[in-house]
């Protein structure tokens, strides 16, 4: 991925990984090859090219495996997330259910808190509740539904959707002024 460090390709397999969850993709495992901007440059390192023959190898495990039994099987410690594994953590802010984390996962949701280890490192722990609106299950896709039908909050009434249009039409008749360039 590109010829930097993970800092750089901070959201590529965390979008990625979005991706998938919302077509119901379990994710067990993933990797992020950093400073090989060249095609096949990856091949001059054989730790890359053995990461990925795990990958392989673990995909190959996840699909002999029941779906209620497949589990993360990558690095333990990849990420921030112990839940995803991503590494984009972010403030909390209080949900429409007035749920509140002071620390969420990006991508799966997980709420929780930043805590001190004992060798002085940070780590992310998630709460006792923390995986109510976790994104890369059923139950919590499914929450997150029901926060869209609440932040509708009847927009479709005949009174809103004409206030809409009324102020729409400001927009949609906009006029933007333009340079007109001479080609001559």
């Amino acid at each position: 991925m590109g010829g930097s460090t993970r800092s750089w390709q901070s959201m590529a397999l965390e979008a990625m990984q979005a991706t998938c969850f919302t077509n119901d993709f379990k994710i067990i495992d993933m990797y992020l090859a950093t400073r090989v901007p060249a095609p096949k440059q990856c091949l001059l390192h054989d730790d890359m090219i053995k990461r990925a023959e795990k990958i392989g190898n673990n995909v190959m495990k996840s699909l002999n495996t029941t779906v209620e039994k497949r589990t993360w099987l990558g690095d333990e410690n990849m990420g921030w997330c112990p839940n995803c594994h991503s590494n984009s953590l972010s403030l909390g802010e209080v949900q429409w259910d007035g749920l509140h984390f002071p620390i969420e996962c990006q991508v799966c949701g997980a709420g929780g808190d930043l805590e001190k280890t004992e060798n002085g490192k940070w780590k992310f722990v998630i709460a006792k509740d923390g995986l109510s609106r976790d994104r890369t299950t059923v139950e919590g896709r499914e929450h997150h539904l029901k926060e869209i039908a609440h932040t509708q909050g009847g927009f479709y009434t005949d009174e809103k959707l004409a206030t809409v249009k009324e102020k729409f039409s400001k927009y949609k008749n906009l006029k933007f002024p333009t340079i007109e360039i001479d080609r001559q």
